[in-house]
């Protein structure tokens, strides 16, 4: 089971994404609320990835990104920002894998949790037991893939 350290500093982004990527990604999650934090679960237990808010208090996501590049963290790290990029390679520049935009399709979220970790890409509502009808209510339904704000950097 691939391990994943989220870091987000809002407690109920951070939640949620945790459950989703819990039960419905079937991921072991370290969820923490600041890049300091971040740091330190990354020195106890290396992740397979990690998806980073990348607008923090005290240490934001480019410079945590650094420090756990610096404990020679190499797996691949998302930022997952509520910034909306006109220039996506500023990313790349920065040593992030791929980015994605903060806009509550939680579907594009796991595909690109699941291409940065090499696994089949499987949309959310497939994931989604029958009889769980609380788990999908954060997403949206029927969401055409051309509306999804996936961006990997270095990519189309």
């Amino acid at each position: 089971m691939a391990t994943i350290l989220l870091v987000d500093d809002m407690y109920t982004a951070r939640s949620l994404l945790e459950r989703v990527l819990r039960l419905v990604g079937r991921y072991e999650v370290i969820a923490v609320g600041s890049g300091e934090e971040a740091v330190q679960a990354a020195r106890e237990a290396a992740p397979d990835l990690v998806v980073l808010d990348v607008m923090m208090s005290k240490l934001d996501g480019v410079a945590t990104l650094q420090a756990l590049r610096a404990l020679g963290i190499a797996c691949p790290v998302l930022a997952y920002t509520a910034r909306s990029e006109q220039f996506p390679g500023e990313f790349v520049t920065h040593g992030f894998s791929a980015y994605l935009q903060k806009n509550g399709d939680l579907s594009s979220l796991l595909a690109m949790v699941r291409e940065l970790l090499g696994k089949p890409v499987v949309t959310l509502s497939d994931d989604i037991p029958q009889n769980d009808p609380g788990t999908g209510a954060s997403t949206a339904p029927g969401a055409a893939d051309e509306d999804l704000q996936t961006k990997a950097v270095g990519g189309e």
